[in-house]
């Protein structure tokens, strides 16, 4: 059985991703309408589902295999062994409170995309979005070893 080519599978992922934006501009980065938004300049927020099943449809691969190459690749973080990948987390958008399924996703695989396949030379800015500071020390053990968020991702909500 030969091993699966993870590059391949991501080029193929910022390909259907630029097709996503392509056919609809508010896809990513608009809080509360985009699939992922931009949470910090290293890092997106990947609203899950959406996120899987959307560039599983432009893709053609399944969401699973797409979880399972970003997480290989080092794309997608996910609390280890488990592989865990989808967190639940307190969001404001602008003063809008919500609890979401969102999975922190390197800002590489977009950005990257953007450019490459996209054509962008202005890359996405930090969208108004933040997570609420009560759950700064939860996200911290997401990020154990890795570089943890910027401060301004957190918000009191005040």
């Amino acid at each position: 059985m030969p091993l699966p080519d993870y590059q391949h599978r991501i080029h193929i992922l910022q390909r259907a991703l630029v097709k996503v934006w392509e056919n609809d501009s508010l896809a990513l980065n608009f809080p509360g309408q985009s699939i992922a938004c931009k949470i910090d300049p290293l890092y997106y927020l990947a609203f899950q589902t959406d996120f899987e099943h959307t560039l599983s449809q432009a893709s053609g691969i399944l969401p699973e295999l797409i979880a399972e190459a970003l997480i290989k690749t080092g794309l997608l973080l996910s609390n280890t062994p488990q592989r865990e990948h989808i967190f639940s987390l307190t969001l404001f958008v602008g003063e809008a409170k919500q609890k979401s399924q969102v999975s922190f996703l390197d800002a590489q695989f977009i950005d990257l995309a953007l450019r490459q396949f996209g054509g962008v030379t202005t890359l996405p800015h930090v969208a108004d979005i933040r997570i609420h500071e009560q759950e700064r020390s939860y996200v911290e053990q997401i990020f154990a070893g890795r570089t943890m968020l910027a401060d301004f991702a957190f918000t009191d909500g005040k």
